[in-house]
């Protein structure tokens, strides 16, 4: 066998060693998207495992959901009304119309109230006359109907106008009576984490903020499915023959 004879013989394995070698390398290579794919698609239903999951444990839902019923119609906006008028109407029953200003937003009411009210001027000794104002209010937020709850902020301002006592400049002053106030509520059933206080100076006010929650899901559940139930009733007595 001559040089040139063994020369291309080898050249010709190279060749089909080459290509060997390609196809192996594209065979990997598909396999690698192939993979990446497969993992993919896995993970998106993980997710999607995972997020539903979350949603349900939470509550979380998506605008127009309902509350774990079929009637997509239940939802716990009746609840917060409920529970906002009755703090709105507590208020209303102790002080005049022109006495105080309640603003009501959804799950919260903030109401705007003259210190003169509960304070003796320029004193921080609550009046004795206002213990029933704070008995139903504390009972109210401490005790809230249907598995809701309430958070409670107090904020009082005070000005040196007020002339306080001697011994104390206003913001003193607005302190202690923030803090006597807070206290009232605690006396009457308020747990002390659910209610904050503050003070300031400025224009004279007492100022407290309602947030309302959902505290027991299960038990506002059932009561969102229950009242729905009866508004449903409502709505079809009205609409049955010889009804207007």
């Amino acid at each position: 066998m001559s040089d040139e004879e063994v020369i291309e013989s080898g050249g010709g394995g190279d060749d089909i060693g080459t290509i060997v070698l390609m196809l192996g390398l594209y065979l990997i290579v598909l396999a690698f998207f192939i993979l990446l794919n497969a993992i993919s698609e896995s993970s998106k239903e993980k997710r999607d495992l995972v997020v539903e999951s979350v949603k349900e444990g939470f509550d979380f839902r998506e605008e127009g959901e309902g509350v774990g019923s079929d009637d997509a119609d239940i939802t716990f906006a009746p609840l917060y009304e409920a529970l906002l008028k009755e703090i709105e109407g507590i208020i209303q029953a102790n002080l005049a119309i022109d006495e105080y200003d309640v603003v009501i937003a959804p799950e919260r009411v903030s109401v705007t109230m003259d210190p003169d009210l509960f304070f003796f001027p320029g004193e921080a000794h609550i009046n004795p006359d206002r213990i029933l104002f704070f008995d139903q209010l504390g009972s109210s937020i401490a005790h809230p109907k249907a598995g809701m709850g309430v958070t409670s902020q107090v904020t009082v301002r005070a000005n040196e106008a007020e002339k306080p006592q001697k011994g104390m400049d206003a913001f003193e002053l607005a302190g202690r009576r923030s803090s006597l106030f807070t206290r009232a509520l605690i006396d009457s059933g308020v747990k002390a984490i659910s209610i904050a206080s503050g003070a300031g100076l400025g224009k004279p006010s007492i100022v407290m903020h309602f947030d309302i929650y959902v505290a027991d899901i299960n038990r506002a559940n059932k009561a969102a499915i229950d009242f729905q139930k009866v508004l449903n009733q409502a709505q079809s007595g009205l609409t049955q023959p010889g009804n207007k």
